[in-house]
């Protein structure tokens, strides 16, 4: 069911105060507010990314402009059917043998296959029941794989495994609060369709990329896609690559590249509405011509490169990246810097109330007996578990609040 029962579907307005105010964590902190234009999201501080979307997502049929035909609608419900018939556990069965991954940073825009052992997922702790509440997760990877249910099916169960295994909702902001102190990614208001939008530095990074490094983008593309507005259909994110300092001995190595290609693209699959490669060297031609051929070619397409010293192509850039979301440096107006004291007070505050948020949600699932009735006992899994192949290992069962 894509909605918790007990829960009143209601707009982004309920979970934000009203344009032009602060909280009392940002007043101490002095933090600086700007709000964007009506049309857009309204409390978006320049110098922190935007808040969370905690309202419940609605049903497809209750989205407006999604023009979904009677087919679509129809494997999206086989779907939800099929996610809403598995068991529910408290934790996965510890026996089970682990999924093998390739390196995380394979996947960025392919559709390279991942090595994530093919098992199938036959039960769903409560965090993966709220996770796949939102229908526009199950259109994502339907659309993402042409409408092939089966594809779609499948690579959504790997997915389940995969953040099992690495649990990137769970990374929590003093994990990664060094690394994000050096500014080379963080998140910044919203494109005129309502798609967040994450800045990458590269610039700013070591020659070479490291765990933490890797740990700090997913972590920020989760707090990304926390913050998109599902009332309205929204499911994608903008990136904007500045290349500004940016030297060949930064170039990644040709298997981290594979890396990071392969986990966007199966586990955030077409999370992608347009990235823009702003004021990339010469030389980085050839590095693109060698990345785009790992790429999906409707991915490859969202790719486009601007230099913002081109007037032409500066307002096409800006007839979708409203002025107050682009930085001065890149051509817009906005004058806030990254400051990493600020950005980080909100990132903390965010964390909490997402952790909080999913705490409660997840209490008053327990107490639906849509839920109840799907629950199953650890004893009941594991006399399941002995006249069959188990799917998971113990590394697998720890909730974001047991880590």
């Amino acid at each position: 069911m894509a909605l918790v029962e007990g829960e009143a579907f209601v707009g982004s307005a309920a979970n934000t105060p009203a344009c032009g105010a602060v909280s009392k964590a940002a007043s101490d902190s002095d933090m600086a507010t700007s709000c964007s234009s009506p049309a857009l999201p309204e409390n978006v501080c320049a110098n922190t990314g935007p808040p969370p979307f905690l309202a419940p997502s609605p049903p497809l049929e209750f989205v407006d402009g999604l023009n979904l035909t009677d087919a679509q609608l129809a494997k999206v419900r086989a779907l939800r059917a099929l996610v809403d018939a598995l068991p529910i556990v408290e934790e996965i069965p510890e026996e089970a043998p682990a999924a093998k991954e390739k390196g995380w940073l394979s996947g960025l825009f392919s559709r390279s296959s991942s090595n994530v052992t093919k098992k199938e997922v036959r039960e769903l702790t409560w965090e993966e029941v709220l996770w796949l509440a939102n229908d526009l997760v199950l259109w994502r990877y339907l659309r993402s794989y042409s409408w092939d249910q089966n594809q779609a099916q499948q690579q959504l169960m790997q997915t389940i495994a995969w953040r099992r295994n690495r649990k990137p909702h769970c990374i929590h902001p003093d994990d990664v609060k060094a690394t994000a102190a050096r500014g080379s990614v963080y998140r910044k208001g919203f494109d005129i369709h309502g798609h967040p939008i994450v800045y990458f530095k590269p610039g700013r990074e070591p020659a070479q990329s490291t765990k933490a490094a890797q740990e700090y983008t997913l972590y920020t593309m989760e707090k990304a896609i926390q913050s998109i507005n599902k009332a309205k259909g929204r499911d994608q994110l903008v990136f904007l690559v500045d290349f500004t300092g940016f030297s060949i001995t930064q170039v990644p190595s040709m298997d981290l590249s594979k890396e990071v290609v392969n986990i966007l693209n199966d586990h955030y699959t077409d999370i992608l509405a347009k990235a823009y490669m702003l004021d990339a060297p010469s030389y980085f031609d050839a590095v693109w011509k060698f990345v785009k051929v790992m790429l999906h070619p409707l991915t490859a397409s969202k790719v486009e490169f601007i230099q913002t010293s081109n007037k032409k192509q500066l307002a096409k850039l800006m007839e979708h990246i409203p002025a107050e979301f682009l930085e001065e440096s890149l051509g817009g107006s906005c004058g806030v810097v990254y400051d990493h004291q600020k950005y980080w007070i909100a990132e903390d505050k965010y964390h909490a109330e997402i952790a909080q948020h999913t705490k409660d949600t997840i209490a008053k699932m327990k107490e639906d007996e849509a839920f109840i009735g799907r629950l199953q006992t650890a004893t009941s899994l594991q006399l399941a578990a002995a006249q069959q192949e188990p799917l998971f290992a113990k590394a697998t069962t720890e909730t974001c609040e047991e880590q």
